[in-house]
């Protein structure tokens, strides 16, 4: 695999997040890495979504404006990632 372009993201999580995500990789069949990077890279856009909405908030925006402008943008992308499966 070419990692060219990513970067090492080294973490502890919880006793309990860990059993989770170890039964979700042995049930698909998936090491613990591989379920961890691809639902970190699935989120990836919402993370820019929330990014911008609290810039937005901070700044001084109308944050019921800004929080229901997020939720449209995050359901929009869970439709058209609905779409691709």
């Amino acid at each position: 695999m070419n990692d060219k372009g990513m970067k090492l993201a080294g973490f502890y999580i919880s006793d309990e997040a860990h059993a989770a995500i170890s039964a979700y990789a042995e049930t698909t069949g998936q090491t613990i890495t591989k379920v961890c990077k691809n639902a970190l890279e699935e989120l990836e856009p919402v993370f820019v979504e929330m990014v911008k909405a609290l810039q937005d908030i901070k700044q001084g925006k109308d944050k019921q404006a800004v929080l229901e402008k997020y939720l449209e943008n995050t359901i929009e992308i869970a439709k058209k990632d609905l779409d691709n499966d």
